[in-house]
């Protein structure tokens, strides 16, 4: 029975440079059974025919000047299939064989053409030897993401050949990990999109110098723009058709996704016949879907219902308005006559003069430049004198006026009371108001506009945290938004719903902080200012409310039984 070489045989086979190879003969394959250390040529060893490295190693002439100067540092790894007599590269070294072949071909030195290698025998299952590869180029760093995303969608392939049955890539992960090739299932995901949904229509060479979160945001995108393309009705085949289409004819000489999205927005509103900025506007929606987690500590559990008859609830303004000189403005007095004098458009002059600068007298427009917060709300900031409950209670009366001057003009009224519009004070409780509708939509008018009506309402929701205040106290919410078409989100109290109810009524259904950039590319000046003012507002109450621990969402305290 032949035997297996010893070492000191194999070195004396070196010394003597003996022609006394292992030879390709059926003999010669039971001779490797078990791991060894053997001595090949180079011409005998073949490179794997699945390696996952595509293009040539980066680091080639380094590692060939390294072998020059140094010789093999570590073996070859090498294997033989049961079907093959010839012996391949199993765990990694493909680069470091053919540096070895070029210097042999430069030089004819017999150092590059004979070296010792490490046998390994074939373990059966290809998956090994793929995953071995795999494993080798990433402790040296020296694979593109997209060639590590192909070797490991092959041995995904293999591992569901060997398992005989079809895999999830969950069900693979723990085989990956068993084989010594450790990976998360995000990373798996980005992977198998990577390799089947963009590299066959994308430039290889392109390809290649991305890197895991250039997929990942271009999924993201793909998956926002399938959203838009079923709101608009356009069959499965021709997104993909379009989405495709946009990827083959990339130009740029390095990968920019906003390149590639303004191409995508171009090309898709060219076909639906609609303006660039209206599907921009919608994309941006649903790549921006905020869940507002705003208050560091909720108000509690939901109170029953029949709890609130007893709950004493705040003051609420008298919801009239006033038009004067083109301009609403909230009255809350009792006759009806005057303006409200702490109204978010009066100056300082005019809060100090107990009168409103919009009275008949003065004939004057509102000063947008002037402050929304009032001197004493600003002073509450940098003195510790002030009251935090008063200067609570200015900002969210200041909050509200804002809202309700917003929708008056721009006509966000209720579709079930035309009468009413979607705003409704809450008096000293979370943000001063609440949107309680969706806004009745206007005729005649462009989608860009529709748009910016959208995103204005959107914005208003946010700056009410609306979706906090359900998730802190929903029974009162229920009560400031009655019957209205937010009933239905009100009472899930899943923010999804209120998208699903929004996709039908809006042509923007989902809300995005950042549409405050669009609007303010087409708002007026006058109600641009009113968002900032908005804004300030917003900051001032959640500042002081974190400042002095106060709670904006707390359940009013229930009256006292005399």
């Amino acid at each position: 029975m032949p035997r297996r070489p010893t070492e000191k045989e194999l070195l004396q086979r070196l010394t003597n440079q003996s022609n006394e190879y292992p030879t390709n003969t059926a003999d010669s394959q039971s001779e490797f059974e078990s791991q060894a250390l053997i001595t090949l040529k180079v011409d005998e060893i073949d490179s794997y025919d699945k390696n996952p490295r595509r293009a040539q190693n980066p680091q080639f002439e380094a590692i060939k000047q390294s072998i020059l100067s140094n010789g093999i540092n570590q073996p070859l790894v090498v294997t033989r299939r049961p079907s093959s007599s010839r012996f391949m590269i199993y765990k990694g070294g493909n680069t470091r064989l053919a540096a070895l072949r070029e210097l042999y071909a430069e030089t004819k030195q017999r150092q590059f053409n004979v070296v010792q290698c490490s046998f390994q025998p074939w373990s059966g299952f290809e998956s090994d030897a793929i995953l071995g590869h795999l494993q080798e180029n990433q402790m040296r760093k020296s694979l593109c993401f997209l060639d590590r995303a192909y070797g490991v969608k092959i041995a995904l392939d293999y591992l569901k050949k060997e398992a005989g049955r079809s895999l999830s890539l969950r069900e693979c992960l723990p085989l990956m990990v068993r084989k010594g090739y450790p990976i998360t299932l995000s990373t798996l995901s980005i992977m198998t999109y990577a390799v089947s949904a963009i590299e066959p229509h994308l430039n290889y060479e392109l390809a290649m110098t991305m890197a895991r979160r250039h997929f990942q945001h271009l999924r993201r995108l793909e998956n926002c723009y399938g959203s838009l393309c079923e709101e608009l009705d356009i069959p499965k085949s021709d997104q993909q058709t379009l989405f495709h289409r946009t990827l083959e004819n990339y130009e740029e000489p390095s990968w920019s996704l906003d390149v590639f999205r303004r191409s995508l927005e171009s090309r898709l509103a060219h076909d639906q016949s609609k303006s660039v900025q209206d599907i921009t506007l919608r994309i941006e929606g649903y790549l921006n879907v905020s869940s507002m987690p705003l208050s560091d500590k909720p108000a509690g559990n939901d109170i029953q219902n029949q709890q609130l008859n007893n709950i004493q609830w705040p003051d609420q303004p008298c919801t009239k308005m006033v038009h004067q000189e083109g301009v609403y403005q909230v009255n809350t007095s009792e006759s009806g006559d005057s303006v409200h004098q702490n109204s978010a458009y009066s100056g300082k002059q005019g809060l100090k003069n107990n009168s409103s600068i919009f009275s008949k007298s003065s004939q004057k427009r509102p000063n947008r430049n002037q402050p929304a917060i009032p001197e004493s709300a600003v002073a509450c900031s940098v003195t510790n004198g002030a009251e935090p409950l008063a200067d609570i209670a200015s900002l969210q009366k200041q909050a509200y006026e804002i809202a309700w001057y917003l929708v008056k003009r721009h006509e966000f009224i209720s579709a079930e009371k035309p009468e009413s519009p979607v705003v409704v004070s809450t008096g000293n409780w979370g943000l001063g108001y609440v949107i309680c509708d969706f806004p009745a939509p206007l005729k005649n008018i462009s989608a860009t506009h529709s748009g910016v009506r959208d995103a204005l309402w959107w914005l208003l929701v946010e700056y009410c945290d609306l979706q906090w205040a359900v998730s802190c106290s929903r029974p009162i919410v229920e009560k400031f938004v009655g019957q209205s078409s937010l009933q239905v989100f009100v009472k899930s109290g899943n923010s999804k719903t209120l998208y699903l109810l929004a996709k039908d009524k809006m042509k923007c259904s989902y809300p995005h902080l950042g549409l405050a950039a669009f609007c303010s590319r087409l708002l007026d000046d006058a109600s641009w200012n009113d968002i900032l003012r908005l804004v300030d507002v917003y900051r001032s109450l959640h500042y002081l409310a974190r400042k002095n621990n106060i709670d904006l969402f707390q359940i009013p305290k229930q009256k006292q039984s005399s």
